[in-house]
């Protein structure tokens, strides 16, 4: 299937009117209109924007590239505007240089692309690629033959589709579209013209390429009788990595070393007459630090596994007081939760009768001054914790996993495997890029932008995008 013509989704729905405004391509002046600067002017600005977007992602040598451009351009838009506002007082020659200064913005952009092929650039590719078709309607300006884009902008060593647009301004052959002749890595190929653009198929040998680029001559005809044969205009198709995915596998097992379960020293919490009635919360990190308090330790991955109960102290001012009472009423693995209560008693008689003869009770008893009560709860906690400066994993195995595109791949673990750490090594021959997940036996799945991984009885497989 053929692609449509780029330039129609990506944004210069304004260049309509202004191109119905210039003169045809069989149009004989050669004069520059200020319709014509007011197009190109519309497409510096695209270009322009398209410059402002990509800085931020960009490397500092990239970077002050991109910036030197986006002042060319912004200087030219600036030029352009003198000139289209002062229309009446405008010479021929001031806008002639108006239109060779946009045409060199556009050129120097397309260079930023070429010498780069990183994804950055997709966009601004396509915006130069959309220019050239408001660019091919503008005829005789004094400009040579120039190319702004090539289309696909990077292309897959498996694509089934292999044309190849070379978006520009050829204006040696607007009156004989034939008359180009496009060579790839030396071999002729056959082309066909449309508005902006040249095109033709990649030939299916140049898709076997050992280069990431493969070279693109464009030879035009002479421009007239008297001239010589023009210097070809040479490009190229970036052609990606078959595998640019370079996955290194790192599967560990549990270090036994790296954990241990201690026991703390025996924890008391109490309540009494000054504060009767408490419901105690205390969590793993701060039990540890009262308990342990030993520095080779981390304490902020204690976790309670066990709570022994010791004897509860108590008391009460006299027999018949209410009984105070406490203990542990739960925990988990992140805290342990405590209920304590001491009630106060006031003063009373507490009666004590005893059997006299013929079974008659006789009345006794003594007097309770009242107070207060206490209740310690007393229990050990028990831990695991993890010891400083002992890795938690030890590694058993490395693999190196190369991946195409679209794929899925599979490797064993070794089953003793708890952990896997895969880091992704991404180079498709122009853009390059690092990440890394971990996957583990409790949760065997994870996923990143470029690729997922997922284990199933041992086996990894890891699916690129």
């Amino acid at each position: 299937m053929r692609r449509s013509s780029i330039w129609y989704g990506v944004g210069f729905m304004g260049f309509a009117l202004s191109v119905a405004l210039l003169p045809g391509c069989g149009s004989t002046s050669a004069v520059v209109t200020i319709g014509q600067l007011g197009a190109l002017s519309a497409a510096v600005g695209e270009v322009q924007k398209a410059l402002s977007s990509v800085v931020a992602q960009a490397d500092d040598a990239t970077k002050n590239r991109i910036n030197q451009a986006n002042t060319a351009a912004t200087t030219t838009l600036k030029n352009l505007k003198g000139v289209i506002d002062d229309a009446a007082n405008s010479t021929a020659e001031q806008r002639e240089e108006a239109a060779r200064q946009a045409f060199n913005v556009l050129a120097e952009s397309q260079k930023l692309v070429s010498d780069s092929g990183r994804d950055i650039f997709t966009n601004l590719n396509q915006t130069l690629a959309s220019a050239s078709a408001t660019i091919d309607a503008i005829p005789f300006v004094n400009v040579p033959d120039t190319v702004l884009a090539v289309s696909p902008y990077k292309l897959r060593r498996d694509s089934r589709d292999r044309e190849v647009s070379i978006y520009g301004y050829f204006p040696s052959i607007a009156s004989d579209p034939s008359a180009v002749k496009v060579t790839v890595d030396g071999s002729p190929v056959g082309v066909k013209r449309s508005v902006g653009r040249i095109f033709f198929d990649l030939p299916e040998d140049a898709m076997k390429h050992p280069k990431p680029v493969v070279d693109v001559a464009i030879q035009l005809p002479k421009k007239g009788l008297l001239h010589r044969v023009q210097t070809p205009i040479d490009t190229g198709v970036r052609l990606l990595s078959d595998k640019p995915y370079k996955f290194t596998v790192e599967a560990a097992k549990e270090n036994p070393a790296a954990q241990v379960t201690i026991d703390g020293a025996a924890h008391m919490e109490r309540a009494d007459s000054s504060n009767p009635s408490r419901n105690v919360h205390l969590d793993a990190e701060s039990l540890f630090n009262t308990t342990v308090n030993d520095p080779k330790y981390d304490a902020k991955t204690a976790q309670i596994v066990n709570i022994r109960p010791l004897p509860a102290g108590h008391a009460k001012a006299c027999e018949d007081c209410p009984d105070p009472s406490g203990g542990v009423t739960g925990w988990t693995g992140a805290a342990v939760e405590i209920a304590i209560g001491a009630p106060n008693c006031g003063a009373h008689f507490v009666r004590h009768d005893s059997d006299g003869p013929f079974g008659i009770k006789i009345f006794g008893g003594y007097q309770c001054g009242g107070g207060g009560s206490f209740y310690e709860v007393n229990f050990v906690p028990t831990f695991t914790v993890r010891v400083k400066g002992v890795p938690e994993t030890e590694p058993i195995e490395r693999k190196v996993i190369l991946a195409g595109w679209k794929s899925v791949v599979k490797t064993d673990l070794p089953e003793q495997w708890t952990s896997a750490v895969v880091t992704l090594d991404y180079d498709d021959s122009f853009d390059k890029a690092s990440s890394v997940l971990v996957v583990k036996k409790g949760v065997p799945t994870a996923s990143l932008p470029p690729f997922d991984v997922k284990v199933e009885n041992a086996a990894m497989l890891i699916s690129t995008r």
